[in-house]
């Protein structure tokens, strides 16, 4: 997965394997600044698209 410090731009690239489920704080190298990452959701996790069932019975896709 590609993350960005937000604070300097510095670009870095992790394994999702090392990305616990709660998230993982990393320190930029370039700044020093922490941030906390996370996984990006799986299909199973809720990457499906939203959907909302109006009182009438029609559905609207988000």
């Amino acid at each position: 997965m590609d993350v960005v410090a937000s604070r300097c731009k510095t670009e870095y690239e992790f394994d999702d394997a090392l990305v616990s489920e709660r998230g993982t704080t990393v320190k930029c190298t370039n700044c020093s600044h922490q941030f906390k990452i996370f996984r990006p959701p799986s299909e199973s996790e809720g990457g499906r698209a939203w959907t909302l069932r109006r009182p009438d019975g029609t559905v609207i896709p988000f």
